[in-house]
């Protein structure tokens, strides 16, 4: 294929997966995660530096390219949407090239079709891991032609002199002869590298799985050459790993030293590192789904026979010595998908599984394939799952598309919306929470700040963060987020009713919709400490009420 057409055809599929995905944009305003980053942005956007003047888990590259974004193109919420189904569409392009690297070109379109239904099936807009495994899988891509090149770049040492027993082709086949990295192959290694920091910008924690399993293969690979003497093999391997490691760093470290100038170092590590590891499986576990043979099990427990019958292909052609490289690349694969499990373990719904769940579908025509290439039963076997579960997986997200396409998009609600709110204009929101946004405006003026929380701070769930966005005012406190484990604390208390009182806070926004939510971890638990609740009651009286919502004026 000419390169003209591949640019063609690549766009193409660009423009239909944003075709695709166009249905969904109307999807309601997901008030707490999206809430979450469209805010953060706003704040980035208006000159605040997360960890610093916000508390945030996530990885700052979503926040500043939103906000980016928000600064050149309005502050919308359809900005952010259509930003995200760019993403995910660019996602497909990469899912469906690496699968030709492991495969071939119709595994390939089989991935991006897959993909297509399954990135569209998983709504959460705005929600980074996507951006961070679309540079997760380039950077995998990247590796995997690396290590092609390692193979086919062969330079023969001066200590070694053909041997006459071997033929041209068996010399150029010969899996691991690469005795050091060639200019080209190392090319290759840097954009990995690349790439892979811009996955940690996005997503620092799957950037970590990726790292590793390419630390794994790329030493796997080196050391694996019985042909060379041991400390030969070390020295490759370190070469390639040194290429791919410092370029990965090379790439993070201006934000990293920005970040620490901004912010204390305890911060950082606590925010991006400590918490997630510590507090946030207490208040976040959710217990991994019993196996009940249905459809909605194949995201969890699918991937297990995926990843072992593929690693299984990838060693039986590294044993007999064929197609070695790309043998490796869908170990790597494997490798990071596996490690990607971590998330899902901690949290176990659908959208915690997509870095578990989403490299399972990479690796389907591998399957397919080993079925196709070789007559045997054990092909004819993978071939068969391979085939099983394609059909299976596309179920649920085709049921869930045409249940989005029945659905109209000329609600009274979008009708009162767009007068009303332009800023969440083309998405849904409750009357009620349009009514009360409309009324704390009408209360306060452009840049007064306006606390929006819940009606017990002691036992927490979760909080309408998008109210903030939607009502276009600043937050007096670093906690916009109101995370289990974190603001009913006494410190964090102690802290936001200095805020309130450092800003003079005129009107709070409060709401009792999560009170009913109940899960199995700690987010279930009253802490007991009610310093925030009762500085509430003795400084503030209620003004109005609205569903859900309570809007508290501050008493004279």
């Amino acid at each position: 294929m000419s390169r003209l057409r591949l640019v063609l055809l690549l766009l193409a599929l660009f423009v239909i997966a944003l075709l695709y995905q166009r249905p969904t944009l109307i999807a309601p305003l997901n008030i707490y995660d999206e809430g979450i980053i469209v805010f953060g942005a706003t704040r980035v956007m208006d000159g605040q530096v997360p960890y610093r003047d916000f508390w945030t888990q996530y990885s700052p590259a979503q926040l500043y390219v939103l906000a980016a974004l928000f600064k050149t193109l309005g502050k919308q919420i359809m900005v952010e949407r259509w930003w995200d189904v760019s993403i995910r569409a660019a996602l497909m392009l990469g899912m469906g090239a690496l699968a030709t690297q492991l495969s071939s070109r119709k595994g390939g379109l089989l991935v991006w079709l897959i993909g297509l239904l399954w990135i569209t099936y998983y709504g959460f807009f705005g929600y980074p891991i996507f951006q961070g495994l679309l540079f997760s899988v380039l950077s995998i891509g990247a590796f995997t032609k690396a290590l092609v090149q390692s193979v086919i770049s062969v330079i023969p040492s001066a200590s070694e002199e053909p041997r006459s027993s071997d033929s041209p082709s068996q010399e150029r086949t010969r899996p691991f002869a690469a005795l050091r990295v060639t200019s080209f192959t190392c090319k290759y290694f840097i954009v990995s590298g690349v790439l892979l920091g811009i996955a940690a910008l996005f997503r620092h924690d799957m950037a970590v799985y990726v790292g590793a399993a390419q630390s794994i293969v790329v030493f796997g690979h080196a050391l694996t050459d019985t042909a060379r003497p041991l400390p030969e093999r070390v020295g490759i391997g370190l070469k390639r790993w040194r290429w791919l490691a410092l370029s990965a760093v090379v790439t993070v470290l201006p934000v990293v030293i920005y970040l620490l100038i901004q912010v204390p170092a305890s911060e950082l590590l606590n925010q991006l590192f400590i918490f997630p590891l510590t507090i946030f499986p207490k208040v976040r576990d959710l217990p991994y789904p019993e196996f009940k043979g249905q459809l909605d099990d194949l995201p969890f427990y699918a991937p297990f026979l995926i990843y072992g019958v593929a690693g299984g292909i990838a060693l039986v052609r590294l044993w007999h010595k064929r197609d070695v490289a790309t043998a490796w690349g869908a170990l790597s694969l494997v490798l990071f998908g596996l490690f990607g499990w971590n998330q899902a373990r901690v949290r176990s719904d659908i959208i915690h599984t997509v870095q578990f769940f989403v490299p399972a579908i990479v690796l389907l025509p591998v399957l397919i394939q080993a079925g196709t290439r070789r007559a045997s039963l054990p092909g004819y076997i993978c071939a068969t799952v391979a085939i099983t579960l394609t059909l299976a997986f596309s179920i649920n997200p085709i049921a869930y598309y045409l249940e989005i396409r029945k659905r109209p998009d000329n609600l009274d609600v979008q009708r009162n919306l767009k007068l009303a709110l332009p800023i969440a204009q083309g998405a849904q929101m409750s009357s009620e929470q349009i009514f009360a946004v409309q009324t704390i405006q009408g209360l306060t003026q452009p840049g007064e700040m306006v606390y929006v929380g819940l009606s017990n701070h002691s036992r927490v769930f979760a909080n309408d963060v998008m109210f903030y966005f939607v009502m276009d005012r600043p937050s007096p406190t670093r906690y916009h987020e109101i995370h289990p484990g974190l603001v009913n604390t006494v410190a964090v208390q102690q802290e936001m009713i200095a805020d309130f009182e450092r800003h003079q806070v005129r009107y709070l926004v409060l709401t009792n919709m999560f009170e009913g939510a109940r899960e199995p971890n700690d987010s279930a638990l009253d802490s007991k400490i009610t310093l925030l609740d009762d500085y509430i009651k003795a400084h503030y009286q209620q003004a109005h009420t609205l569903g859900s919502y309570r809007i508290l004026k501050r008493r004279n």
